[in-house]
Parts: structure tokens; sequence; C-alpha cells
């Protein structure tokens, strides 16, 4: 009996050896798998302390093993992430789940990287989540291949644009130019001495055009360049009492009445005093030119939530639904609300969304063809304390 309990229990040894060795070799081609892995591996404790990080994790952040064990993974933090998305990687991970996400980390030296991450928990035998084990992959080859590709195609729609913008401005300049040819062709061949006051005044109507249309170019140009605001802090009721009495007179030649409601509770703000006359001019300017004889431009102020409102109404003739999505954009041109015969650049509403983009507010525009429209200027109220 004792010899048979010695030979079961031998093989018992045996195949626990075997086992073990089995199990040592597996670990060992585990641990090789990951030392030798071109994909970064780091292994944390539940406080997120750094345990184990392999070569390829030493390669691609700059930083010894020695220096990264005991630290948190934040040593490699960007700044690029809201802390939000920190959170929403530990509330994963915390319930258990698998946490997968592009990420820009810093390296020792600064350099910034983008990585695809894999974090998943790993459970003791009793379930437990003892560690977090990070993957980790080079993303910054795609992302770097993605910016290019917008910058290719921003490139491109730039082309497009300035191809559009070409094809508009000569239009706009030949019109006048050949306007000027005609009229001094027939200039040269006029007797009646009575038609020269006709005919120099439609000259006189197409070189205010020529030159609007220059000044509105410009303006656009030096707006569109590196140009910055001198803000100060500015009364809006003043200005807009300026911007009424330079309308009058070209208010008065259709007879429009120029209406004030201003609320005084309308504090003070911060604008480029220059640049926001040069947006309300526009915009009153566009009443004037669509609105009727005898009709009536109301200039409001009001204020709504953290805003201070500027409206601008009148009682022209409308803007088509289908073009109202489109009067900001430069030289849109629609058939009654943008018409040419109205003298306009096609600029004008252009630079006026330019010029409130630039003080961080908003322009919007409500109509309906036969009931007027409605501008309405939002611009941030200055914050108290």
């Amino acid at each position: 009996g004792l010899e048979k309990l010695v030979e079961e229990r031998t093989l018992e040894l045996q195949r626990e050896i075997t086992g073990r060795k089995q199990a040592e070799e597996t670990l060992h081609r585990i641990s090789q798998a990951v030392i030798q892995s071109p994909t970064s591996v780091m292994i944390t404790n539940v406080d997120g302390d750094i345990e184990y990080v392999n070569p390829a994790f030493t390669n691609v952040t700059g930083y010894s093993f020695e220096e990264v064990i005991g630290k948190n993974p934040r040593i490699l933090n960007s700044g690029t992430h809201p802390r939000e998305y920190y959170q929403a990687l530990w509330n994963t991970l915390l319930s258990g789940k698998t946490w997968q996400a592009d990420i820009c980390n810093r390296r020792k030296s600064g350099e910034l990287y983008w990585e695809l991450q894999s974090i998943s928990p790993i459970r003791n035998p009793q379930g437990v989540i003892t560690h977090f084990v990070a993957v980790k992959v080079d993303q910054t080859e795609r992302r770097l291949a993605e910016v290019q590709r917008l910058q290719l195609a921003l490139e491109k729609e730039k082309v497009v644009l300035l191809r559009q913008f070409i094809g508009d401005i000569s239009h706009d300049l030949k019109t006048p130019l050949t306007i000027f040819k005609t009229y001094l062709y027939l200039l040269e061949r006029i007797t009646d001495p009575s038609q020269y006051k006709e005919k120099l005044q439609v000259l006189i109507s197409t070189t205010h055009h020529l030159e609007r249309v220059i000044e509105d170019l410009l303006t656009m140009s030096r707006l569109d360049g590196s140009i910055d605001l001198t803000l100060a802090l500015l009364n809006l009721h003043s200005l807009i009492y300026s911007v009424d009495a330079k309308m009058r007179s070209l208010a008065r030649q259709k007879n429009i009445q120029i209406a004030l409601e201003l609320d005084n509770s309308v504090p003070p703000i911060m604008a480029d005093e220059s640049e926001l006359e040069r947006a309300l001019l526009n915009l009153v300017e566009n009443a004037v030119k669509y609105t009727p004889v005898d009709g009536t431009i109301t200039i409001r102020t009001h204020n709504r939530d953290d805003a201070v409102v500027i409206e601008v109404c009148d009682t022209g003739q409308g803007i088509d639904q289908t073009d109202l999505p489109h009067i900001f954009e430069r030289f849109y041109r629609a058939d009654k609300a943008r018409s040419k015969e109205n003298g306009g650049t096609g600029l004008g509403l252009a630079i006026v969304q330019k010029v409130v983009d630039m003080h961080s507010g908003r322009v919007e525009a409500e109509s309906a063809v036969g009931q007027g429209s409605t501008f309405r200027v939002y611009l941030p109220a200055i914050q108290e304390g």
C-alpha cells in the first residue's frame, strides 16, 4: 500500500511540476511578448500609480522605467483634454468596463503626440479590480495625415472662393467701366449742350458706385487680415444718434422716417467705435435701399439675457425665405433682396457680419416678402465683477 501511495504522490508531483513549468513558460512568453511589443503597455494599481511599463512606452514617452514607476500617468498630461474627458475615463474603468479613445499626451521633451489607448481593469480570483492595463497605439502620423488632408481641402476651398471672388468683382467693376465708355462715347458726339448734364449725372453716379465697391472691397480685405479691434467703453445710444444723423439725408430723399426706440437700461459695451459704426451704417443704408417711398425704419435697443440687442426694422419689400439664409454671404444677390438697381455692392451685409463676429456677437435676419425685414445684432454685455 505504501509503495502505491508513493507512486501516486510522485505522479501527482510530476503533474504539478509539469503544470508549473507550462505556466511559467506561458508567463515567460506573455512577458516577452509585452517586453518586445512595439505597442506601449502600462500597468497601474487602482490608485493610478504606475507599476510597470514596457520598453515601447519608454521609447515613445522619453521617460526611463525608473522615472515613471510609482508616478501617476498625469506626467503625460498635455492639457489638451477637458477634465470631463478624464472623469469619463475613470467612471468607465471603475464600473469594470474597458475605455478606448484617442488621447493627446506630452513626451518628456515637451513634444505632443497622439495615441489610441485601450485601458482595461484586471481582476483577482475573487473578481475584485486590483490593477489597470493600458495598451497604446501611436496615432500621430494618422492625425498629421488628417490635418494635412483638412489643410489641402481648405486650400482647395480658398482657390474656389478666390475664383468666385474674381468673377464677382470683375463683373462689379466691368459694369461701371462699360457705362463710362458708353457715356464718354456719347458725350463726344453730343451737339445739344442741354443733354450734357443728364449724361454727366450718370457718370457721377457711376463714379460714386465704383468708389463704394472699391471702399467695401478694401474694408472686407482689411477685416479679413489680422487687424486688432480698438476696444473701449462705448455708449451705444450715442453711436446710434451718430448713425441716425448721418443717414437722415439719404432717408429724406425717399421721405423715409427713421424712428428711434432706445431702452435707457441698456448698459455701455466694449466695442471698436469706428468698426461698429460702419456695421450699423451698412444696416441702416441697406434698410433705406429696400424700403419704398414714405416708409419707416425703426432702430431699437434692449437687453436680452447676457447680451445687448440692436434691431433695425424696415417696412420694405422683405426677403424671400430661399434667399434669407444667404444674405450675409459675400456678393450674394437675390432678384429682390439684393438688386443691383439699388446700387448695392453685395458686400454690405458681409461686412456687418464680419464686424459683429469680431466683437464676439452675432447677427440674424427675420423677414418675409411684403412684410419688411428686421436685422438683430447681439453684442456681449459687460460681465459684472
